[in-house]
C-alpha cells in the first residue's frame, strides 16, 4: 500500500484505489489529489486484503479486471462487506452483464475507462459527499 497524506485526512477524504496498472493508479492518485482527495493505492486484491483493517478510505474505487480476481468478487468478500463503504466500480470493458450486477450489489458508479474527471468527480459526490 502506498498513501498520499492519509494520516492528516478525514476517512471521507480519502479514496483506496485498487488497480493492477500502475498507470491507472498512478493518473487517479494525481487526478484525485487535484481534487483535494487522499488516496491509499493497491496494487491487487490480495494487497488490499492484507491491508483491510487499515483502510481509512471513505470510498472505494476498484477496477474490475485485476487479474486473477475479478472486481466484483472482491467487493462480495466478508471483509469488504464488513467495511461498508460505498463502491465505484471502474472498467475498460462496456459490458452491460458486468454493469448490472454492479449496481445489483449496490455499487456507487460503475464508469467506463478512459472516462473524464468530472464523471469521477460526480460519482464521489454522490458516494461520499
Amino acid at each position: 500500500m502506498s498513501s498520499e497524506n492519509a494520516d492528516a485526512a478525514s476517512d471521507a477524504e480519502i479514496v483506496a484505489i485498487i488497480d493492477d496498472d500502475p498507470g491507472v493508479r498512478t493518473s487517479l492518485l494525481r487526478l484525485l489529489s487535484s481534487m483535494g482527495y487522499h488516496t491509499e493505492l493497491y496494487h491487487s486484491a490480495e494487497a488490499f486484503l492484507a491491508n483491510v483493517n487499515r483502510c481509512r478510505a471513505g470510498c472505494l474505487v476498484i477496477d474490475v479486471d485485476l487479474g486473477a480476481t475479478c472486481g466484483l468478487e472482491l467487493a462480495q468478500h466478508p471483509a469488504i462487506v464488513a467495511l461498508n463503504r460505498p463502491i465505484i466500480f471502474h472498467s475498460a470493458r462496456p459490458d452491460e452483464g458486468l454493469r448490472n450486477r454492479a449496481f445489483a450489489m449496490g455499487c456507487a458508479a460503475f464508469l467506463c475507462k478512459p472516462y473524464a474527471a468530472a464523471e469521477l468527480l460526480a460519482a464521489l459526490i454522490r458516494a461520499i459527499g
